[in-house]
C-alpha cells in the first residue's frame, strides 16, 4: 500500500514537471517575439537620441571656434557607446563654417563609416578630392565664396556611391551649414537618417 503512494506521488510530480515544461516550450515563441519588440523599440528611441543630441552638439558650439572638432568627440563617444550595446554606428559629416571676413568656407568631413572612403567636394563647378581618407579621418578643405551668394555643394563618398547635395545661403553674416549621414545597426534592423542643418555664428 505505501509502494503504491509512492508511486502515486512520483508519477504526480512528473506530469506536473511535463506540464511546466510543456507550458513553458509553449510559451517560447511568445517570449522571443516580445523580446525582439523590446530591443525593436530601445534600438528606435536609441538612434532618434543620438540624431537629437549629435544636432544638440552643434547647437551648443556655435560660440566655441571649432564645431567640426565637437561633433567628431561626441562620434567618438557615440560609436565607444555603441561598441558596449553590441550596436554598429556609421557617420559621415561634412561641416562648412561660412567666415564673411575671409571670403572663405572652411569645409571638415569626419569619416565614421567603419571604412576608408574616397571623396569630392564640389562648390558651384570647382573641385576638391581627397582619397583614403581613414575611418574616424578627417579631411580639411577650403573654398572661396562671396557673402550674400548661393551656393550649392554637391558631396560624393564611398567610391561615388553616395551623391548628396546642400544649399548654402551666405547671408552677410558667419554661419555653420553641417550635413550628417547617420545609421545605426541593430539587432534585426537597421536606422538611417540623412539630413543638413544650418547655424548662425554671430
Amino acid at each position: 500500500m505505501r509502494n503504491k503512494g509512492q508511486m502515486f506521488l512520483i508519477a504526480s510530480i512528473i506530469i506536473v514537471i511535463i506540464l511546466i515544461g510543456l507550458k513553458i516550450t509553449a510559451n517560447l515563441p511568445d517570449i522571443a517575439e516580445k523580446q525582439k519588440k523590446l530591443n525593436s523599440e530601445y534600438e528606435t528611441e536609441f538612434f532618434l537620441n543620438v540624431i537629437d543630441e549629435i544636432d544638440e552638439s552643434a547647437k551648443i558650439s556655435v560660440h566655441q571656434t571649432n564645431i567640426s572638432t565637437n561633433i567628431y568627440d561626441f562620434a567618438n563617444f557615440t560609436k565607444d557607446k555603441m561598441d558596449e550595446r553590441m550596436l554598429t554606428f556609421n557617420m559621415l559629416f561634412v561641416g562648412i563654417s561660412a567666415d564673411q571676413s575671409m571670403t572663405r568656407l572652411n569645409v571638415t568631413l569626419l569619416n565614421f563609416l567603419n571604412s576608408q572612403i574616397d571623396a569630392v567636394l564640389t562648390l558651384n563647378g570647382t573641385s576638391d578630392s581627397q582619397n583614403n581618407i581613414k575611418n574616424q579621418g578627417i579631411w580639411e578643405t577650403n573654398f572661396s565664396y562671396t557673402p550674400g551668394n548661393l551656393y550649392v555643394i554637391h558631396i560624393s563618398y564611398g567610391s561615388n556611391t553616395y551623391n548628396e547635395s546642400m544649399v548654402l545661403d551666405t547671408p552677410n553674416r558667419d554661419k555653420y551649414y553641417a550635413f550628417y549621414d547617420i545609421e545605426l545597426t541593430g539587432t534585426d534592423t537597421t536606422y538611417k537618417d540623412k539630413f543638413d542643418k544650418s547655424y548662425n555664428l554671430n
